[in-house]
C-alpha cells in the first residue's frame, strides 16, 4: 500500500509526500528483515533497491529553484554513495533532503 500511495502522491506532483512513503517503506525493509529467510531477505533488499532507485528519480524530476542547485547536487552526491556502500534507508534520506530543497526553494 506504501508504494501505491507513493505512486499517487508522485503523479499529483507531490514530491514531499513521495519521498516520505519511500522512505517508509525502507524503514519497513529494513524492521523486515530479520525475521526473514535469506531466500526472502534478497527479494526484499531488491524490492528496497529499486524504491532507492524511484526516490533517486524522484529527487531530479522535481523542479528545484536556482539558488538551492548547490544543496541538492550535494544531496544527490552523498545519496549516491550511500548507494555504493549498500546503505540504502540513508540513500532514501538524502534523496528526500534533495527533495526538500524544492520545497524549502
Amino acid at each position: 500500500r506504501l508504494l501505491a500511495d507513493a505512486l499517487d502522491a508522485f503523479e499529483r506532483a507531490q514530491c514531499h509526500s513521495t519521498q516520505k512513503l519511500l522512505r517508509l517503506f525502507t524503514q519497513k525493509v529494513a524492521l523486515l528483515e530479520c525475521d526473514l529467510a535469506p531466500a526472502e531477505r534478497v527479494c526484499l533488499r531488491r524490492a528496497a533497491r529499486a524504491v532507492v532507485d524511484a526516490a533517486r528519480m524522484v529527487a531530479t524530476e522535481c523542479p528545484h529553484h536556482d539558488d538551492t542547485r548547490h544543496d541538492v547536487a550535494a544531496a544527490m552526491e552523498e545519496g549516491d554513495a550511500f548507494v555504493r556502500l549498500g546503505l540504502l534507508e540513508a540513500a532514501v534520506l538524502q534523496y528526500s533532503q534533495a527533495t526538500a530543497q524544492f520545497a524549502a526553494g
